[in-house]
């Protein structure tokens, strides 16, 4: 790849005519000169790439069914959370229902195995524990049911903490005299606490099974393709396979570049970068380094190594596969002393300009001087130069 540089300094180079000895009608010899003036300088190797967006899903139900519902058009802007699309629920809410039946079945039988023994030896205090766990975690029961397709979350929350208050109270009854004064059948008690657990897990199971029928932006984004319409069977064959949704969000936009081998290890994580678009070069756009491959490719003889680089937001409406290229800054020096590259002499006793001191003489002060960053169009000027003084261009540097 070939190293550029940018500058922001606007070197204007003065031409000025010195006629020599000879006659009018002799066209004198001409020399190019340029102001010694302040700027930034900024010194980047290029890459060269295409846009992407990164951040992107393609979206499919989890279950088969018929297609209800896709309230939204290719091209809408949605938030995170939105409805995308909905399959018919109808046998997937029938099965939470009987799930439901099942728990306060499991539920039922499980009061009916302690309750009326426990009842009969309140004496005990640890048995007024275990019956205020019991009751605790019936009511907890109830809750969950009563919240089961309005909040679930909370729902599988209450679920838990009955079958935490439940086990608590087994653990009180098995460990303690009574239980076996009183011919507790724990046996049973455990069938019964089982029995629930698995009607709970099979209620659990039927509430995903709903979640799937829908689709939900994951993200805000763009919808960029739908897949499916309305009515739409899917079986249990293809369900999986089918994109439903397309959704890409075109506010992460990330350039994907190659860089030379000769410039890779002057590039590191966290530079800033500016990024020109192929199809709009009067736009430059700005980002940083995220990513630097450890592994080379070949092409044409050429070691390449691939780089990503984040863009910062705009408001400027952009296309994933867009060409661009991108300068990373590897160099920024700011407010300093600029002259063109190819005003300067490089001898072994060091670096040498020409300064005009007075137009009236031919001959330039030679003088030296100390030089910083450069290229072959600017090279910044350490010491030996003031502002605003006129050095000679060196047309032919042989």
């Amino acid at each position: 790849m070939k190293r550029r540089l940018i500058t922001t300094a606007i070197l204007i180079l003065a031409i000025t005519g010195l006629v020599g000895c000879g006659s009018d009608n002799k066209e004198a010899p001409q020399r190019q000169t340029a102001e010694v003036q302040r700027g930034d300088l900024i010194i980047s190797i290029t890459a060269d790439g295409t846009l992407d967006m990164p951040h992107e899903a393609k979206l499919r139900f989890g279950t088969p069914g018929t297609v209800k519902q896709i309230p939204v058009s290719e091209g809408d802007h949605v938030k995170e959370g939105a409805l995308l699309a909905k399959l018919d629920d109808t046998t997937q809410k029938i099965a939470i229902a009987l799930a439901q039946y099942d728990v306060e079945l499991a539920m039922s039988q499980l009061f009916a195995s302690i309750h009326p023994q426990v009842m009969g030896v309140l004496e005990y205090p640890d048995a007024t524990t275990a019956l205020s766990f019991l009751i605790q975690a019936q009511e907890e029961i109830n809750k969950a049911i009563s919240l089961v397709g309005n909040d679930n979350e909370q729902a599988a929350i209450e679920l838990s903490q009955a079958l935490h208050d439940l086990d608590l109270a087994q653990e009180i009854l098995s460990e303690n005299e009574f239980v076996f004064r009183h011919g507790l059948d724990l046996v049973t008690l455990r069938r019964s606490n089982i029995e629930l657990q698995k009607a709970e897990l099979a209620l659990q199971n039927a509430k995903e099974q709903l979640m799937q029928t829908e689709i939900m932006a994951p993200f805000d984004g763009t919808v960029v393709d739908i897949g499916i319409k309305e009515k739409d069977q899917l079986s249990s064959f293809d369900y999986s396979s089918v994109t439903a949704i397309h959704l890409v969000d075109t506010g992460t936009i990330e350039m994907n570049g190659v860089v030379d081998e000769i410039d890779i290890f002057q590039v590191k994580v966290g530079q800033e970068v500016i990024i020109i678009v192929d199809a709009m070069p009067d736009l430059e756009l700005n980002g940083k380094v995220t990513f630097i491959s450890p592994f080379g490719t070949e092409e044409t003889g050429v070691v390449e190594f691939a780089v990503t680089i984040q863009l910062e937001p705009t408001d400027i409406e952009l296309r994933g596969g867009l060409t661009a290229t991108a300068d990373i800054i590897i160099e920024k020096h700011e407010n300093v002393l600029l002259i063109p590259s190819h005003a300067i002499v490089e001898t072994p006793a060091g670096s040498f300009v020409g300064v005009v001191t007075d137009e009236t003489t031919e001959e330039p002060e030679r003088r030296k001087v100390i030089t910083g960053a450069q290229d072959m169009q600017l090279t910044e000027i350490v010491s030996g130069l003031e502002e605003g003084e006129q050095v000679v261009i060196i047309n032919d540097r042989r």
